[in-house]
């Protein structure tokens, strides 16, 4: 699981699933995608909740776009993690 990180990619991202099939978990939710779908991600569901593509037993291709202008500044920490543990974009580049 993950969280996106800053500032790379605007605020959105796209997944068109090319090739084989798994189970994507955003927070709490989970959903099966086959090839052809196409699902998005923005503001909280990149930043502030964790996310991740499950495992399966084939391969998948997929393609993402990711686009927006919108990017945070910084991350909230994530519960049960210190709370002085943030990051923020200048930290990057400084």
């Amino acid at each position: 699981p993950h969280r996106d990180a800053l500032p790379y990619g605007g605020d959105m991202i796209a997944t068109l699933v090319v090739e084989g099939a798994n189970e994507v978990r955003v927070g709490p939710a989970r959903f099966r995608v086959e090839p052809g779908d196409l699902y998005g991600l923005a503001g909280e569901a990149r930043y502030d909740v964790e996310h991740e593509v499950k495992g399966a037993s084939q391969d998948r291709f997929s393609v993402t776009i990711r686009y927006g202008l919108d990017f945070r500044d910084a991350l909230p920490p994530l519960p049960g993690s210190c709370k002085e543990a943030t990051m923020h974009t200048s930290d990057l580049f400084s």
